[in-house]
């Protein structure tokens, strides 16, 4: 019976129509437009062993490709048929068909796994109308071709990872763009195993929740994005945790707004992020209802008895004596910010109507709480996020870096100077290069030693230990203090510039953080509702906002020793007065970084953009850890790592 007795013939034609269509475009595209044969894909390639999997569930968009040549032209890429409708291929896939229709088909195919993906031995047509009609998977006799280990290759390499992950799944359609990514997902999963019902978490996490996330990625336009569906599962379950995706509403608003999250992170345009650097007025606006009785919470990730968080918390006070009337603040201490305790800062978002997180090292869980809490305001203190529900407010302490640098340069007559930091944020790589070029203004063969935790695990007394015997390597006697190191073996009180005098490190002058000017203006806007959450206070915009305050704005300022000469206060007044009236720039042109290459041209200063996404050191500077370390701190920080690592 031909396929016009059948009344199937616009189904093959609908089938072939695809075909040719893609055929045409990929032609256009100056693509290949036939099925990969995988004769042609091994040629050359050494085989060290056939492996048998036995029937195993593939997912239909793994077969990739079919054996021979020949048969991979009567398909198009995609496994839509290409012959004409009056050939027996065209009554035959129509047979195929009809069987799928009325009792489904039940033979496996046979296939090669070849670096995770299926070529089809026998059952081509059956693959071209599963695929037809949407089917998700299908049985399959598989073989698997094991490549001789090629470590030149990265694709060798990532498909010998791909075979960790699979022993442990028994299936694995996730292909990630490192290696090192399977072993990261393994160790998630590993730490979160306790949570699981299945039998089997690994496969759980490769079927079940991989396989849901990737439907919704793709729907909401992951396609569009700079990064594999694996990575972007990956980053949202290390933020995320591995959420039942049987919570269908709540799960596809979550990966709705990660979509959304990592396409602002992937965005070139910094610019269309407003950023704030003066403290915000109310323009003209009219007057609205004032908010009452707003739960205001303060994170902390120390006790506030001292170092940064003291400051954060003397401005909380004030706020909670001025507004005592209106709103409600509390203060939570030792608040965790690893992403296995993410209970802890769900609680205080769930509880609290504005949050501000007072540490960087709080951005990935709230980033997190931000993807689930779509009213509430969360603010973190970093330099700068491209995280789209999430606001960041800090300081540009890069201009206190520059100016302190100025001042080094005048009190010494070493050309050897040393910068401390716990940890390297963002602020500290801005502050550092700042700082360097303040000094080389006035000493051009003025070199900087960066001292900083060698690993984000170091505790305090061995970042102290790391400190003395970094200092002991150079001959310097000034250093510029950017953490709040601690503890019988550190030889400093604080955060500061300090010089070596007979009776030991003496403080010069100091960086002053007045973070009452900051938490008065939100508090006075929050309640005014002149924004709410994920909104600008600007009347005609609707995106986040980073606050980005500097010397001109009263939140920032440098306190001096009155040691300090004559000659030396005035070059501070006179930076300061420059910097404030827009006339004198820590980041002019020419600048270079330590490997020769002109980062700012002459004449020229620095854009927000180049600043905020500053990821290289100045010429002059050495470092106690290596460049891509320093590199990934500044990627895990900014949010980019999810594009990088």
């Amino acid at each position: 019976m031909s396929i016009f007795e059948k009344g199937l013939e616009d189904v093959y034609l609908s089938a072939r129509k695809r075909g040719l269509d893609e055929v045409e475009r990929l032609e256009r595209q100056d693509r290949y437009p036939f099925l990969r044969d995988l004769d042609t894909i091994t040629k050359g390639v050494k085989i060290i062993s056939q492996v048998s999997l036995g029937i195993i569930d593939v997912p239909l968009r793994q077969i990739t490709g079919t054996y021979t040549k020949m048969r991979g032209n009567s398909f198009s890429r995609s496994f839509m048929p290409l012959l004409d409708p009056k050939s027996e291929f065209a009554h035959k896939w129509t047979n195929v068909y009809d069987i799928q229709l009325s009792e489904g088909l039940r033979d496996p195919i046979k296939a090669y796994e070849f670096l995770n993906r299926i070529y089809v031995i026998e059952g081509n047509k059956r693959v071209s109308v599963l695929k037809y009609c949407g089917a998700f998977s299908f049985p399959a006799m598989v073989t698997r071709l094991m490549p001789q280990r090629d470590e030149s290759s990265l694709t060798n390499r990532i498909y010998y990872a791909s075979l960790d992950f699979y022993k442990l799944a028994g299936y694995n359609a996730i292909w990630f763009s490192k290696p090192e990514k399977y072993g990261k997902l393994i160790n998630l999963i590993e730490k979160s195993k306790d949570k699981f019902i299945a039998d089997n978490p690994y496969h759980y996490v490769a079927f079940s929740l991989y396989e849901k996330f990737r439907e919704l990625y793709l729907a909401y336009g992951g396609r569009s994005l700079p990064i594999t569906t694996a990575d972007a599962f990956l980053y949202f379950s290390t933020i995320n945790g591995f959420e039942d995706a049987t919570h269908t509403e709540k799960y596809r608003n979550t990966v709705k707004r990660y979509i959304s999250t990592l396409a602002s992170v992937a965005s070139d345009n910094i610019d269309e992020y407003v950023t704030v650097d003066i403290p915000a007025t109310s323009g003209g606006r009219p007057p609205r209802r004032r908010r009452n009785n707003l739960n205001v919470a303060f994170v902390y990730q120390d006790d506030a008895a001292q170092g940064w968080s003291m400051y954060h918390k003397k401005a909380q006070d004030m706020v909670q004596e001025k507004y005592e009337k209106q709103i409600n603040t509390k203060s939570y201490y030792d608040v965790s910010f690893r992403s296995a305790n993410y209970d802890q800062m769900r609680k205080i978002v769930k509880d609290n109507d504005v949050i501000f997180a007072t540490s960087p090292v709080y951005h990935k869980n709230m980033l997190r709480a931000s993807l689930h809490y779509s009213r509430k305001s969360l603010f973190l203190c970093s330099s700068f996020s491209k995280f789209e529900y999430l606001e960041t407010y800090y300081g540009r302490c890069y201009e206190q870096a520059f100016i302190l640098g100025a001042v080094a340069a005048s009190v010494s007559n070493k050309s050897e100077f040393a910068f401390l930091t716990s940890r390297m944020l963002p602020s500290a790589l801005m502050s550092l290069n700042a700082f360097t070029l303040g000094l080389r203004m006035i000493k051009d063969d003025a070199r900087v030693r960066l001292i900083t935790r060698t690993s984000t695990l170091q505790d305090e007394n061995e970042y102290n230990e790391t400190i003395i015997n970094e200092l002991k390597k150079t001959d310097c006697d000034v250093c510029y203090n950017t953490s709040f190191c601690s503890g019988e073996a550190c030889m400093f009180g604080g955060m500061g510039l300090y010089h070596m005098k007979k009776t030991g490190w003496e403080n010069i002058a100091t960086p002053i953080w007045n973070w009452e000017e900051f938490y008065d203006t939100m508090i006075e806007d929050i309640l005014s509702t002149r924004f709410g959450a994920g909104h600008s206070i600007l009347p005609e915009k609707t995106q986040r906002l980073n606050y980005w305050w500097g010397l001109d704005t009263g939140m920032l300022d440098i306190e001096i020793s009155d040691s300090l000469s004559e000659d030396t206060k005035r070059l501070v007044k006179f930076l300061k007065n420059g910097i404030i009236a827009k006339v004198a720039f820590p980041f002019e042109g020419p600048v270079y970084d330590k490997t020769g290459k002109l980062r700012i041209m002459e004449n020229e200063t620095a854009r927000m953009s180049d600043i905020i996404e500053m990821n290289w050191i100045a010429e002059g500077i050495t470092a106690n850890i290596s460049d891509d370390k320093l590199k990934s701190y500044i990627e895990i920080y900014n949010g980019t790592e999810v594009l990088t690592n």
